[in-house]
């Protein structure tokens, strides 16, 4: 027989650079440029995939009037992965982020991105195995069958208010990041519970200022191929992210829209009984063995960390007089492993503004390093696959030209157990066996065995020697008799 099912295979990393030019009309210099990304389409084909994606610029010049204004412009690229688990028939679903950026220029500016894409593709995969007849005695094991079924994108918009003391001119720019913290299955619905988390680049009373806004939401999404019984682990992003200002007497109040995608998979499982061994007490056979690799486990974490550390200006700048805001935060050289403990570690790394000694605008890019112990409790060691982003991040001037950087990250790790397994996939009969001619047979049990291999020893049934043994203990421990009379 044919077992068929799915697999979930890890894409491994690509990393590349990508280059733009931009001309800001009317700025007299750029202060900083925020690049991210987001995929919008895919195509699979043999060993590899074209991943499509739009590069979003944001650029915070100051004008020729002083004035702090932000250029934004998009443009659509795509790029090739390449792994040889993908085909024209796996479902991908990819993410790319901005690990670094850096341009040179004061209008017409040259901007370099340093970009990773990453992800999953899902897999068909199947092998043979036998169906005995009656007569053959055959050593079975319990295996579980995942089948899994894409969760297609649903939107969902999430949206609030928020009041601040301050009286906001203008928002320059946002960046959006969603985690999902609960996705539980019930019949054709998911039920999603999960956070967004803006961050603002924007000016009061002319002063450029930055502050990290958390948007709840609980909501379900239309799934029809998950049942109650599935495992379901969803991904989001923002399509899209819309912010009203409204003056008050009292500062300012931000309305905030935010529409989320939510996409990912479900996991049903079917249990199969397998043939791992067999023989006959009549005929002799010849057996066929491979060895398959099934996936016996799953695990999934989510976890909320502190992160903090400092950076101080290079040697020869100017003095630091005070932090104005800081510029949404990417996670770079992510990797886990697990030896025991779940681990997780990379680099956070944010465009810090403020005023130097001139009172004038100057940048730094702190890179924070961070190690954390996630899990001690992990047991899938296969498949690691980890995301971070950072949820809050804040920067203060300190003396001696340091800047101090504290704030929060969520980490989240999926990985599974992978089990190899040997599986009978032909048995083939040679002829009659020659049968035993004595009529007692003794046998001491070596350490490790069980009954079934007892009785392949003695080609016997098992059913045989448990009559024959009354007294025989189960499990067996080794060392133990075992009789077997026959009839000759």
């Amino acid at each position: 027989m044919l077992i068929k099912g799915d697999k979930r295979e890890q894409i491994y990393p690509t990393q590349f650079y990508l280059d733009q030019e931009l001309s800001v009309v009317g700025a007299e210099r750029v202060i900083c440029v925020m690049v991210s990304a987001k995929v919008s389409s895919w195509e699979a084909y043999q060993g590899e995939a074209r991943i499509n994606y739009r590069a979003l610029y944001r650029a915070i010049y100051k004008d020729t009037e002083g004035s702090i204004n932000c250029y934004e412009q998009s443009f659509d690229n795509n790029a090739v992965v390449k792994s040889p688990v993908i085909t024209p028939k796996s479902y991908l679903d990819m993410d790319i982020c901005v690990l670094s950026s850096e341009f040179v220029g004061k209008t017409d500016i040259k901007i370099r991105a340093a970009m990773e894409i990453r992800g999953y593709c899902i897999v068909d995969f199947g092998f043979n195995a036998i169906e005995p007849e009656d007569g053959i005695c055959k050593k079975t094991l319990p295996i579980t069958v995942e089948n899994i079924q894409p969760v297609r994108e649903s939107e969902i918009v999430a949206s609030s208010s928020i009041d601040v003391k301050e009286q906001i001119d203008k928002v320059l720019s946002y960046d959006t990041k969603i985690v999902l913290k609960k996705v539980a299955a019930a019949t054709e619905i998911c039920e999603i519970e999960g956070e967004c988390y803006v961050h603002l680049i924007y000016t009061s009373g002319g002063n450029l200022l930055s502050r990290c806004i958390s948007i709840p939401f609980e909501t379900e999404i239309l799934a029809p191929n998950v049942t109650a019984d599935c495992e379901v682990y969803c991904s989001a992003q923002a399509n899209s992210t819309t912010i009203t200002l409204e003056n008050t007497s009292g500062g300012s109040e931000i309305k905030m829209e935010i529409v989320v995608g939510i996409k990912g998979f479900c996991v049903g499982k079917q249990e199969i009984m397998l043939v791992t061994d067999a023989y006959s007490c009549t005929k002799e056979i010849k057996l066929t063995a491979e060895t398959v690799y099934l996936e016996d486990s799953v695990c999934l974490t989510g976890v909320y960390e502190k992160i903090s550390g400092s950076v101080r200006l290079e040697e020869g700048s100017k003095r630091l007089r005070s932090v104005l805001c800081v510029c949404p935060p990417s996670v770079g050289a992510l990797t886990a492993s697990n030896t025991g403990s779940l681990a997780v570690e990379g680099i956070i790394s944010a465009n810090v503004i403020y005023i130097d000694e001139d009172e004038q605008l100057s940048v730094l890019l702190a890179e924070i390093p961070y190690h954390f112990v996630v899990s001690r409790d992990f047991t899938c060691q296969d498949n690691l696959y980890a995301k971070a982003m950072v949820t809050g991040f804040m920067a203060k001037a300190r003396h001696n030209d340091q800047v101090e950087i504290s704030g929060d990250i969520y980490i989240e790790v999926y990985g599974s157990g992978i089990r190899p397994t040997k599986v009978i996939t032909a048995l083939e009969e040679l002829g009659d066996r020659e049968q035993n001619d004595c009529a007692i047979s003794l046998y001491i049990v070596k350490p490790g065995e069980t009954l079934w291999d007892v009785a392949k020893a003695l080609m016997c049934e098992e059913e045989t020697l448990a009559k024959l043994n009354p007294d025989l203990k189960l499990p067996l421990m080794g060392g133990e008799k075992v009789l077997l009379y026959r009839e000759l």
